[in-house]
């Protein structure tokens, strides 16, 4: 007997362990998916994901939709035989993927497209270059596939782990991220920067993490 009583607690204690580490990959897979609430329709359909790979994704989107497709960027389908979904979800750094990617979404359908620039900082192109990936060029070229309500999100400090999805458009969101509420002279300082770098175009090259959400528009105002 007092073997037993000895045991019980500790397999307790391994059982409890077992439980918080099942739910904290739960909590994981649903945070991953927080952007969610960009969508027109948080709720998934049929979603397609294509490009840069990542598991956890993977995982919480199957965990979410009923039906998830993998595609491979160079897919090719019989004309006319294309498959069309609800959601297209993109992890790419290249603006053609995003024109694939497009061709697949459905009536009312959504693109959600992650950028992540993993280049050197210290590269002079990284401050200057980068102009497909700008956010007026990305903004002209799905509004040519006729897709509207197109919003850019900033993913602090990145996808995976994010505690803030920021608006881009936003200098209030993004004045209190950079500045907070300080009205001391550093504060008003960092706001003053943000606003600065967002109206020349600079902070976009900068962010390590980007979204993008774009909705198709109403039918007949699509380009072909």
């Amino acid at each position: 007997m007092p073997e037993v009583h000895a045991g019980t607690p500790n397999r307790m204690r391994t059982a409890r362990r077992g439980g918080d580490s099942g739910r904290d990959a739960r909590l994981h897979r649903v945070r991953r998916l927080d952007w969610r609430f960009l969508l027109p329709d948080p709720v998934f359909g049929h979603v397609a994901m294509l490009g840069d790979d990542d598991p956890e994704l993977v995982q919480a989107l199957r965990a979410t939709s009923p039906a998830l497709a993998l595609l491979d960027l160079n897919w090719q389908f019989p004309t006319g035989q294309e498959p069309r979904f609800d959601l297209v979800v993109l992890r790419s750094c290249d603006p053609a993927d995003a024109v694939r990617a497009g061709a697949l979404r459905g009536p009312g359908g959504s693109l959600y497209w992650e950028i992540e620039r993993c280049r050197d900082r210290r590269s002079p192109r990284t401050w200057f270059g980068n102009g497909p990936l700008r956010i007026a060029a990305i903004r002209a070229r799905l509004e040519a596939l006729g897709f509207g309500g197109i919003g850019f999100h900033w993913h602090r400090p990145d996808f995976a782990t994010a505690v803030e999805i920021i608006p881009l458009g936003d200098d209030g969101s993004l004045g209190y991220v950079l500045g907070g509420r300080s009205r001391r002279l550093g504060g008003r300082t960092k706001r003053a920067l943000g606003r600065l770098l967002r109206r020349a175009g600079m902070l976009e090259r900068l962010i390590p993490c980007m979204s993008v959400v774009a909705t198709r528009s109403p039918a007949g105002t699509e380009v072909v």
